[in-house]
């Protein structure tokens, strides 16, 4: 090695250190801004072309996305290597280019999952015009070059759910409409499964009569959209930065579940909970005010934003007096007092369950809560030996330590207690698996197992179905009874411990 290492001797990236993949950030912004788009606007769902229900197991299925990758380097690799007139290539040739149009005659491999046979033939139908350009000696770099970046952007905007391409480009230029493939000419390719066949040149559809008779009409209408009316908006905000990832992909903004003839929506308030709270509250009064606007009958709240409306609060209380063990005597309730954990302390006292609490400040605020003849079944104590454990936000790592070994954690509030103890069970939050009824459900919501929802979400959804014109919001509270019996009513099931 020189002790003088000359011009261009180190890697341009190579001060980056660990940080040199940053040099591959404009390809991933590309890819993530098809995602960010195509989401978004589907996620709005008024100019959506096609309206079906994902399911888990379409997510299940599609996990294995990036074999088709590894493939394509493969055979890339192999190409350059082994077929003659694929490496060496000059810059420009004009026969080249003229070729690699003139053979272009079918799509690689689409967005959704294939075989790997169903690979190959893709495969196959992409590479014909650079196995054309190399058999002639006609390859260029330019050719490869713009032919492929022209595909990739058909592939991306024909993958849309809704329609990108406006009327007057065809009004404009009439014959566009043979050359290039559209989202809704290409969702009448997977959906009529006998028409549509070429999706990059529609001009043999045109020539051998398979393209389909609502071609047309399906675009324009497409363009023209339809607004949707929901029944329930569920709004709720990200806890923190990696919340994002428990939505669907693509920073979306609203998911879509339907339960019978009931539609759902989910609303994302784009804020932190760690951000100022009033710039939260004022988009909430906001979407508030968007979803009456829309037609909502119901809108539920969800993590912090306890507004106005069905806060849910009577069905957590439920879920979490449900998940005490039968036979339990003694409870010891710990953590900030809230609507839920009144509601929880006052039923247990009218059950004869002794209720523990530690500390003074949470038991002043409780007592208000109970009746005068339930308050002996309140209890101010030290005593941290009760096997179940009621915990809310301020549970410490100090007061988890105190428990006895085999001592059952059971969250009532939104947040899941940070496990420190392992020798005692936690239990999630307070929560309830969804009927089979609910379709296109396809995301966890936040830390919870698939196809599970959060009893704050539930609620406005069981309020919407029994058609109940009683606000849940502030000082007001469902009959615990009443709205646990009609959830199960309607196919929600408590969750095992």
């Amino acid at each position: 090695m020189a002790s003088r290492p000359g011009f261009l001797t180190e890697w341009p990236w190579q001060r980056l250190g660990n940080f040199e993949y940053l040099i591959l950030v404009p390809w991933v912004a590309r890819s993530q801004l098809w995602i960010n788009l195509a989401r978004f606007q589907t996620v709005r769902s008024k100019h959506l072309i096609v309206d079906k229900a994902i399911e888990f197991d379409r997510v299940d299925r599609e996990m294995i996305w990036d074999d088709h990758i590894i493939l394509n380097g493969i055979i890339f690799y192999l190409s350059n290597s082994c077929v003659p007139g694929g490496s060496h290539l000059p810059w420009w040739d004009v026969k080249g280019v003229l070729i690699s149009w003139l053979v272009h005659i079918g799509p690689p491999i689409s967005s959704v999952i294939h075989p790997f046979v169903e690979e190959l033939s893709y495969l196959l139908l992409f590479a014909l015009p650079f196995f054309c350009m190399a058999y002639s000696r006609s390859a260029c770099i330019t050719a490869a070059v713009g032919y492929l970046p022209y595909v990739g952007f058909m592939n991306y905007m024909g993958r849309c759910n809704f329609e990108l391409v406006p009327l007057w480009m065809f009004e404009a230029f009439p014959l566009l409409k043979y050359l290039m493939y559209t989202p809704s000419y290409h969702s009448l390719h997977h959906t009529q499964f006998w028409t549509n066949y070429c999706l990059f040149m529609p001009l043999y559809d045109y020539i051998y009569g398979t393209m389909d008779m609502s071609t047309e009409k399906l675009y324009k209408n497409s363009l023209k959209g339809k607004e949707e009316t929901p029944n329930v908006v569920h709004l709720t905000h990200l806890t923190t930065l990696q919340s994002i990832y428990h939505l669907r992909i693509g920073f979306c903004s609203k998911t879509l579940p339907v339960v019978g003839e009931l539609q759902i929506q989910t609303w994302i308030v784009p804020r932190f909970s760690f951000q100022e709270k009033e710039v939260i509250n004022n988009l909430i009064e906001n979407a508030i005010i968007v979803a009456e606007g829309k037609g909502a009958k119901v809108v539920s709240l969800g993590l912090l934003n306890q507004v106005i409306i069905v806060d849910g609060s009577g069905l957590a209380a439920a879920v979490v007096l449900h998940s005490i063990p039968a036979g339990t005597d003694r409870v010891l309730l710990r953590g900030k007092p809230s609507k839920t954990s009144c509601a929880i302390a006052l039923a247990l006292c009218q059950r004869g369950t002794k209720v523990i609490v530690v500390r003074r400040e949470e038991f002043v605020a409780l007592k208000l809560c109970v009746a005068t003849n339930l308050a002996a079944h309140l209890v101010l104590s030290d005593d941290y030996t009760p096997k179940v454990w009621l915990v809310g936000e301020g549970l410490t790592d100090q007061d988890q330590r105190k428990a006895s070994s085999g001592t059952c954690f059971i969250p009532f509030s939104q947040f899941p207690v940070k496990k420190t103890h392992e020798d005692c069970a936690y239990q999630v939050t307070p929560a309830m698996a969804v009927p089979r009824t609910l379709e296109n459900m396809h995301t966890c919501e936040n830390w919870l197992p698939r196809r599970v929802m959060s009893a704050w979400r539930i609620a406005g959804i069981v309020h919407a179905l029994e058609e109940w014109d009683l606000h849940e919001s502030g000082g007001t509270l469902n009959d615990i009874d009443k709205v646990w019996r009609a959830t199960l009513n309607h196919g929600f099931l408590p969750l095992s411990p």
